[in-house]
């Protein structure tokens, strides 16, 4: 795709995963904390999740790998540098689409993998969601600013991340966002923390109209700054 391709105002110009690598420092691989990478579709139940592990003390990052993407596709700059803490365990989320080619097949595990990332310190969480329920959210939200294409590349990007941790030999686990409706959060959820070995809380599931909001002092949860493109308001509060 060359620069006279990009149509739409949300990619100025094409952003290689070698440009979004050479903007994350980890440190010294040693003291990197231990990472629990959450991907999946936009939409796909990957915000409430970000709560989860934020109310349970786990300190958890708002999509920074595709933040600087959107950053370079807007002909901007942004970067990450991780803490050097080994004894504590990360959430990063990162969703896939909605609005470009470059977003619907941005594969965040690569990235992380190139920066020198040890993958003994990365687990993968596949957060899925049924494709109708999240697709109606894509058009609610985002509206003419997507599309069905996009969303059939953002799911099959999801699907080949999931291929890609099994065959490197990565802990991965996938969670369908239904399940809970269907089974009671506090099983669901401690039982997940189980598999990522870190502590369950009963705040993981439950107080949440206490929080801080996302972003502010004690809710855990860090957000980036985004290009002003991106921002769309509201969309978390539900979360």
């Amino acid at each position: 795709m060359t620069a006279s391709e990009l149509k739409t105002p949300y990619e100025r110009v094409r952003a290689p995963i070698s440009e979004i690598v050479a903007r994350v420092n980890i440190g010294d691989p040693q003291c990197t904390p231990k990472l629990i990478l959450g991907v999946g579709p936009a939409r796909s139940g990957s915000t409430v999740m970000m709560r989860v592990f934020g109310a349970s003390g786990i300190e958890a990052h708002f999509q920074q790998l595709k933040n600087i993407l959107r950053w370079l596709i807007q002909a901007g700059e942004s970067s990450l540098t991780l803490p050097q803490t080994p004894e504590r365990t990360l959430f990063l989320k990162e969703t896939i689409g909605p609005y470009s080619n470059q977003e619907a097949a941005f594969n965040p595990l690569t990235a992380l993998l190139e920066t020198g990332y040890p993958p003994e310190k990365l687990q993968l969480f596949i957060i899925g969601r049924h494709p109708l329920s999240t697709w109606a959210s894509w058009k609610h939200w985002f509206g003419q600013n997507t599309s069905l294409e996009l969303f059939k590349i953002a799911n099959q990007t999801a699907e080949n991340i999931r291929r890609q941790a099994v065959q490197q030999g990565l802990q991965t686990t996938t969670l369908a966002y239904e399940i809970l409706n269907e089974q009671l959060p506090e099983i669901v959820i401690s039982r997940l923390f189980a598999r990522f070995g870190i502590p369950f809380s009963s705040a993981a599931c439950g107080g949440w109209d206490i929080l801080p909001a996302f972003g502010d002092p004690g809710s855990n949860i860090v957000l980036p700054e985004e290009p002003e493109i991106f921002v769309v308001p509201h969309v978390h509060d539900r979360a």
